[in-house]
């Protein structure tokens, strides 16, 4: 029963990361065309009215064109909300597997078994009626899976240390991800301001449309709700790295036992996760809306 719920996590866990992954291909592709169009656009214009102006106006028209719908399938086909789903069936089976394990609670009743199936179904059902499905990723002996032996010494090396590790190579990408934005912006913004001087200095009038093109290289690139969304993927991951820290010290210090531990871990990891999921889908709101083309 456990290996079959085990299993059950780790295909919604599968079927989230195909979803992120898919949706971080499409809102690249949305925002890649609308560049493009703004590039080809201010080609054309200094291009003139020859063959290579109109070929190039012909590919800033088609890109123009091409963006919305690749906006509008990103949101008609929900990949997004679809991920955040799947990742929250996937985390609530495998608290679930954490505490049936470490009889924690309800689980360490005789009911426990009949009890642990009906939630981890729940957990599945839920996300279901959405029309997800989860993905195979069976494995017959997943060093990570508790086992109805699992020690405290197994909880803190495969749960609280895992997870606190996870936790820290997201701080580090999303701190990365955010400097990246920074100096992209601050790029952008002295291109800008470079060649808004050198238009009225020079009387350049060739040098407009490229300002237009590094203002809109900003709306696409640098948007305002994926810059939330690094900022707050870097601070909630490193405050749970440093609440996994004293969790795990707590443990040693003050002997606590396997089902206090257990019981105060996922407690922790459960509220983290539907504060992200809240978050997440409130800046999904906001995001997979690609800025217009211009050029």
């Amino acid at each position: 029963m456990l290996e079959t719920a085990w299993n059950d996590y780790r295909g919604w866990a599968r079927r989230a990361r195909q979803l992120q992954a898919d949706h971080r291909k499409w809102s690249r592709m949305a925002a890649g065309s609308a560049a493009l169009a703004a590039v080809f656009g201010a080609a054309a214009g200094s291009a003139g009215s020859n063959t290579g102006g109109r070929v190039l106006a012909f590919l800033a028209a088609a890109c123009a064109a091409i963006t919305p719908v690749l906006g509008q399938d990103m949101l008609s086909v929900g990949r997004e909300a679809g991920w955040l789903r799947a990742r929250a069936a996937a985390e609530a089976i495998k608290s679930e597997c954490m505490r049936f394990s470490a009889h924690v609670g309800d689980y360490a009743g005789t009911e426990r078994k009949a009890l642990f199936r009906r939630r981890c179904e729940e957990a599945s059902d839920a996300v279901a009626k959405t029309g997800l499905t989860p993905l195979a990723d069976p494995v017959k002996d997943d060093s990570r899976r508790p086992g109805d032996d699992m020690t405290l010494d197994w909880y803190l090396s495969h749960r609280i240390e895992e997870q606190r590790d996870y936790y820290a190579i997201v701080q580090a990408s999303s701190e990365r991800d955010a400097g990246r934005r920074r100096a992209a912006a601050l790029a952008l913004s002295v291109l800008s301001a470079v060649l808004g001087a050198a238009s009225a200095t020079f009387n350049v009038a060739g040098l407009a449309p490229w300002i237009a093109v590094a203002a809109t290289l900003g709306g696409v690139l640098l948007t305002r709700s994926a810059g939330e969304r690094s900022q707050f993927l870097a601070a909630n991951a490193a405050a749970m790295v440093s609440a996994l820290e004293r969790m795990k010290e707590a443990a040693s210090e003050d002997g606590a036992t396997l089902a206090a531990l257990v019981d105060a871990t996922e407690t922790l990891l459960d509220g983290e996760h539907a504060a992200w999921s809240d978050r997440m889908h409130r800046l999904a709101a906001q995001a997979d809306k690609p800025a217009p083309a211009g050029g």
